[in-house]
């Protein structure tokens, strides 16, 4: 297989290294299909591969791909899609509200090039569904999207069980609505029907027997979040990413209403609760988690739980 060799004026072969070294001046990486065989001195290199393709030159900087920890799999942003930033509950309510579904295979591609232009090689794509009805046609279109671009992803379906429009129950949101405007939000539940807790844990099954073994796929099981998860649901995703040695990647503490969520609900710090239920550990990722207390913080660290500010 024909050797590429990559150089640069500055070329990081070792950023676990940095700041004191990991740099190599004038340096260059060769590679040869999907593995890097030689890093080190450009001269030295271009001597051992004499036949080798050559790219970039001693104005470039050589450094491994970025990684992006949190993406949904979009190529548009919401901002472009006709929403406002705002609180994240708020916005939310916006997104499902007035966000209409875009193709699921061209939206991830074209995310998926414009991530490889910025420099990222690899992310952690959280599904969500733009169709709910839809979901398992739209997760294998992100996956085989992702294969067609070439990246490396992390890629998991999100799952959740429970409060829908609010932190609290639907039954009990619904029901401290006035009467007409309960039935319209009752009617636009409708439109949006859930993916049955059984149906996930069949796709996840499906998933895996399709992309288990794909060299550039690392199937992850994603909870939506703690405060759209049942314990039960928790505990169920726990045991099934234990069997399959996958990951968990789950949104956490996005907001101070989440935080007020979890002092409510579990008398406690959400992510202690999650440590009561067993649930964290090395092989989960955090998104946000940017409403963490100290004692969580040290629980985070003490489990191995990874946190990614996003």
């Amino acid at each position: 297989m024909a050797v590429k060799l990559i150089r640069g004026r500055h070329a990081l072969i070792d950023p676990g290294a940095l700041p004191r070294s990991g740099v190599v001046e004038n340096g260059a990486v060769a590679i040869e299909g999907d593995e890097v065989v030689a890093a080190g001195r450009y001269p030295e290199l271009r001597e051992r591969f004499p036949t080798a393709e050559e790219l970039g030159s001693d104005r470039h900087l050589v450094m491994p791909g970025l990684v992006n920890t949190h993406h949904h799999g979009q190529s548009l942003s919401t901002i472009q899609l006709g929403l406002r930033d705002d609180l994240l509950e708020f916005w939310l309510a916006d997104f499902w509200a007035r966000v209409k579904p875009l193709d699921a295979y061209l939206d991830t591609l074209y995310g998926d090039l414009k991530l490889i232009r910025s420099g990222v090689t690899t992310v952690l794509h959280s599904g969500y569904s733009r169709e709910p009805g839809n979901l398992r046609e739209e997760a294998f279109a992100s996956l085989r999207a992702h294969d067609d671009a070439g990246i490396r992803v992390a890629f998991g379906v999100q799952a959740s069980d429970q409060n829908s429009f609010a932190y609290e129950s639907n039954e009990k949101f619904l029901a401290g609505l006035p009467p007409e405007l309960s039935a319209r939000v009752q009617t636009a539940m409708s439109e949006f029907p859930a993916f049955a807790t059984d149906d996930y844990f069949a796709l996840v099954d499906d998933l895996f027997a399709a992309y288990g073994d794909h060299p550039r796929v690392t199937l992850l099981l994603c909870p939506f979040g703690p405060q759209w998860c049942s314990d039960a649901l928790l505990r169920r995703l726990r045991e099934v990413a234990t069997g399959y040695g996958a990951g968990l990647h789950l949104h956490c503490l996005e907001s101070p209403y989440q935080r007020e969520f979890g002092r409510q609900s579990y008398g406690k710090g959400t992510v202690e609760h999650l440590h009561e239920l067993g649930f964290l550990g090395p092989d989960v990722s955090l998104a946000h988690a940017v409403w963490m207390t100290e004692r969580e913080g040290e629980i985070c660290a003490a489990t191995g739980t990874s946190v990614c500010h996003n």
